[in-house]
């Protein structure tokens, strides 16, 4: 059997059955009759040929050969080797191999999920790495809470997949992630920290503004907040200024 985290091709074996390979084959449609010597064309034969670039000879049949669109990744094995198994009963989770993120996301929030917007993925160890939606779900289900998930917490959730720009160094599956989604954008504005923010005692907020060995309190208006940023507005301000930050 096929090792979990294994990359499995074409015409290699997931798994054997009584010692008889289990093998991979690419396509769409499951093999859903016996191929023999003399059987008459269909798109199970075509796709068959397909793959092997030989003619159909011999007998293949379901038993021997699993059909998925691409290469995979065993992701999970269900049982251990030896065991018998049964009529329905899965032996083998798999997955393509593509790095995919999924978010449910609560609906409150599905119109920042658009298809093709650019997000921010940060991952375990804060490795960040910038992605793209590729399908946001239109059905809202119900999301689960509380001891093995099964009681209905009351919120609603669309699936949002992501797909990464380009292959993280962090080299892990079924990971929690952070995912960053752009609710506007706005350019050629200033931006502070969002720690550099002072609470004024009129009302309002301020940025303290460093000019060599002095200091002034401007009052600024704040604009939206994003990676750990804001935009900031306000009488005298200038891209370069240096403001001041709490000490860490």
């Amino acid at each position: 059997m096929a090792a979990e985290g294994a990359v499995i091709r074409r015409g290699h074996p997931l798994l054997k059955i009584d010692r008889k390979p289990l093998v991979l084959m690419y396509g769409r449609l499951p093999l859903y009759r016996q191929l023999r010597q003399g059987i008459t064309d269909g798109p199970d034969v075509k796709q068959w040929q397909d793959d092997l670039g030989l003619p159909k000879t011999g007998r293949v049949d379901a038993t021997q050969v699993v059909s998925a669109p691409a290469t995979v990744r065993v992701t999970e094995a269900k049982v251990d080797v030896g065991e018998r198994t049964g009529p329905g009963q899965g032996v083998l989770r798999v997955s393509g191999i593509r790095q995919l993120v999924h978010v449910d996301l609560d609906t409150d929030d599905q119109a920042l999920a658009r298809k093709g917007a650019g997000v921010t993925v940060k991952l375990p160890g804060g490795e960040r790495i910038g992605g793209k939606i590729t399908s946001v779900g239109t059905v809202a289900k119900s999301a689960r809470s509380g001891q093995g998930q099964g009681q209905d917490s009351g919120e609603t959730t669309v699936d949002v997949d992501i797909t990464l720009n380009k292959t993280p160094r962090t080299k892990l599956d079924q990971a929690p992630v952070d995912v960053e989604l752009e609710s506007e954008r706005h350019k050629d504005v200033l931006a502070v920290p969002v720690e550099a923010l002072l609470a004024l005692r009129e009302g309002g907020f301020g940025v303290e503004v460093v000019e060599g060995s002095a200091t002034r309190v401007v009052p600024v208006e704040v604009g939206v907040f994003g990676s750990g940023k804001v935009e900031i507005s306000g009488t005298g301000l200038t891209e370069g200024m240096k403001v001041g930050v709490p000490a860490t």
